[in-house]
């Protein structure tokens, strides 16, 4: 284990106007800093007691012609806001969310992904999302990156580039690679 620092800076938010009986939405910024610097844990490999949530996952095969895998669980006991995609060699992405119709924390997706791709991803954003796990220096993670507090999320990632293979699980992580990931389904 190891451990390294990363300083949160700002925080910026919407913030809703409560005017009698109807909600407005009104965008203002809120601004929070943090002085503080927190310690992110770094482990080789996943602890034996880990969550079984996660290992179950981690111990499905990913098929050969996916190149991204990426998983959204939340770590409270509500799995409605789970979701994860899939990416293929020719760019069809397939993403799911929790349909929060069974509400049980140990089923962390209740459906499959679709047959029909959710998005089709060019040859050059493909490129684009090879050339942030580069920056990121992805391939050279440990395991199990984590900022020990409660509740928060998890967020999986599995990534397949000619021969090499390699999965990461980023707790309560942010870091520019995982906001760039975020963005894929939008």
């Amino acid at each position: 284990m190891s451990n390294s620092k990363a300083e949160i800076q700002e925080i910026s938010a919407p913030t809703y106007n409560v005017s009698s009986n109807n909600v407005k939405y009104q965008p203002q910024e809120l601004r929070l800093e943090a002085k503080e610097v927190t310690n992110i844990e770094t482990f080789d490999q996943l602890p034996e007691d880990y969550d079984p949530r996660l290992t179950a996952i981690l111990s499905e095969a990913v098929p050969d012609n996916v190149i991204v895998s990426y998983y959204y669980i939340a770590a409270s006991k509500n799995p409605r806001n789970n979701y994860r995609w899939e990416l293929n060699q020719d760019g069809r992405l397939f993403a799911v969310q929790h349909s929060g119709q069974n509400p049980s924390f140990e089923i962390t997706f209740d459906q499959p992904l679709p047959s029909q791709p959710t998005k089709i991803l060019s040859k050059d954003e493909i490129q684009t999302l090879y050339s942030q796990l580069e920056q990121g220096k992805f391939f050279d993670q440990p395991q199990l990156q984590r900022i020990s507090v409660e509740g928060g999320n998890y967020v999986i990632l599995r990534v397949r580039q000619g021969d090499r293979f390699h999965e990461v699980v980023y707790e309560n992580v942010e870091n520019p690679l995982l906001e760039y990931l975020y963005s894929i389904t939008d």
